[in-house]
């Protein structure tokens, strides 16, 4: 899918899960319940309870998902030279020089190797 449109779906998802959240975050006992149980802190905030139990849950499937992703790159020591070079060589390709220097093969240059 294209990147710019899956950032607008994603958009779209949570006003969609907020406006579901707040539809469950109004939900109440019906009276008959509600006059059984003598918890008025429960019975008054029962969408509010259940709200934090659906997020919880959510919480709790998504994150042990997603927690072996591996968001960095680890790189070896042969990349780890590769970036060394590049840093010690980038003043001598900015001024223009236009000599190959060693292990870089400019285009033009590429049938001397």
């Amino acid at each position: 899918m294209y990147l710019r449109g899956l950032l607008f779906m994603m958009l779209m998802m949570s006003v969609v899960a907020g406006a579901g959240f707040m539809g469950v975050r109004k939900l109440r006992l019906p009276e008959k319940i509600s006059i059984q149980l003598k918890a008025p802190l429960i019975t008054q905030n029962m969408g509010r309870i259940f709200c934090l139990a659906l997020i919880g849950f959510t919480l709790a499937i998504a994150i042990p998902a997603r927690q072996d992703t591996p968001y960095y790159h680890m790189i070896d020591s042969q990349d780890c030279q590769a970036f060394v070079w590049i840093k010690d060589n980038v003043d001598k390709l900015r001024e223009g020089d236009t000599r190959p220097i060693e292990g870089y093969c400019h285009h033009r240059e590429a049938h001397l190797y």
